[in-house]
């Protein structure tokens, strides 16, 4: 009984139990971590310790006062002082140690392959009107038309109304042929060509009609090759020789005045400098360079195609400069250009007069006719394409203006030079 007694607490006593529980529920409040960061090349670590200021509870009569000071508590905002004197105490600094490498400052080379280096030559005159060889940059993000007028071209993508192609009309023969072959390919029969009355000697018809007929059937095989795999992706070689090379062998024949060479540098006159320029094809005649053209298959970058119509008419311009060296009259000063891409042939014309200066004229678009989705505008693709060789024709030298003097030393004041890049050093 006195045990038990002794163990009793007066009711002035503190209650040291209680007090124990309570050192414990506030040294429990207080929550120390370690803390251990892997940045880069080098680690941070810090003890931080969170001591939580809480306003005491004592002196509140009721549950219910307790609840309202709680929430008075959350929706008031805390001042930033106070988020200062709260902020946790950490052993991380702002320095680090030796092993922290800054990065090095950006150089300029990203820029400079922004750029390209070119000069302005007239070598088609052998410099007889031009000799500056300062070299400029130009930035790789021109536009088409802006990338044409460093060359003192003028672009048009909009035909004048002289120099609309208007549709070359063949003989009733000719259609009726190209309609039976047709449906020969949409039955999948085979086709023969329909006989023809030959003349002695052959009349042009008479020849027009073989070489029609030859490249019915040449377009027939294109058409009906098996492809390699499903996945078959066309290169753009094979392209040129079975869709294109067919179709141009056609309209541009060995009996034509205008012919064709594949991958043939066109003549141009440069110092060892400069970048020599390559087109994939030239368009002439037993006398000079009439025009070129490019071919692009499968590019879906558009600024890569606006790259080579810009060297296009680059190039037409230098090859109409030598038309204009040897040209007896005005109507010399042409040159012609075909860029195919994908199944879209265009046609352009570079010309030069005093009061225009050089132009670069999109004279018509026009469909590949020679692929299995576009075979159906054979007829209309072909008679762009022969109005387009007669244009190149008429503007051939006559041969009774042989013995007639040169014309070009009477525009020697209005030429003006072209853009040639130069060679990056080894």
């Amino acid at each position: 009984m006195q045990a038990r007694i002794a163990m009793q607490r007066s009711p002035g006593e503190p209650d040291t139990k209680s007090q124990e529980s309570e050192e414990q529920q506030s040294k429990t409040s207080t929550n120390y971590y370690n803390y251990n960061y892997g940045i880069g090349s080098f680690g941070l670590q810090g003890n931080v310790s969170l001591v939580p200021k809480k306003r005491t509870l004592e002196g509140l009569n009721s549950l219910e006062e307790v609840e309202a000071e709680e929430e008075t508590r959350e929706s008031t905002p805390v001042s930033s002082e106070s988020l200062s004197q709260s902020e946790p105490k950490s052993d991380l600094t702002e320095t680090t140690d030796e092993s922290y490498n800054e990065p090095r400052p950006l150089s300029r080379y990203g820029e400079l392959l922004k750029q390209r280096k070119y000069v302005l030559v007239l070598n088609e005159f052998a410099n007889h009107y031009f000799n500056d060889k300062t070299i400029y940059y130009m930035d790789n993000d021109l536009s088409l038309d802006e990338r044409l007028r460093l060359s003192s071209i003028n672009f048009y993508n909009e035909c004048p109304a002289e120099l609309v192609l208007e549709p070359y009309v063949f003989s009733d023969e000719v259609y009726s042929e190209i309609r039976k072959w047709r449906r020969a390919l949409l039955v999948k029969r085979e086709f023969f060509q329909s006989p023809i009355t030959i003349q002695d000697p052959p009349t042009e018809d008479n020849l027009f009609r073989r070489d029609l007929g030859t490249f019915l059937l040449n377009l027939r095989e294109t058409l009906d090759r098996p492809l390699i795999t499903n996945s078959y992706r066309q290169s753009e070689i094979d392209f040129s020789i079975q869709n294109i090379a067919i179709l141009f062998r056609f309209v541009f024949n060995s009996k034509s005045s205008v012919n064709v060479c594949w991958e043939e540098p066109f003549k141009v006159d440069k110092v060892d400098t400069e970048k020599m320029v390559r087109t994939d094809f030239l368009l002439y005649d037993s006398i000079q360079e009439l025009g070129c053209g490019e071919v692009k298959l499968n590019c879906t970058d558009e600024r890569l195609n606006e790259e080579d119509r810009a060297r296009l008419g680059e190039s037409l311009k230098k090859q109409l400069h030598y038309r204009i060296k040897q040209a007896k009259s005005t109507k010399e000063f042409y040159t012609f250009g075909i860029f195919v891409v994908d199944d879209i042939v265009e046609l352009y014309c570079s010309s030069f007069s005093k009061e225009k200066g050089y132009s670069f004229v999109l004279l018509q678009k026009i469909v590949l006719p020679t692929l299995m989705a576009s075979y159906t505008s054979l007829e209309e693709s072909l008679e762009i394409l022969f109005n387009f060789k007669e244009m190149i024709k008429n503007s051939q030298q006559d041969p009774l203006d042989y013995k007639m003097p040169y014309v070009h030393y009477k525009y020697s004041n209005y030429f003006k030079p072209t853009i040639s890049f130069i060679k990056s050093p080894n």
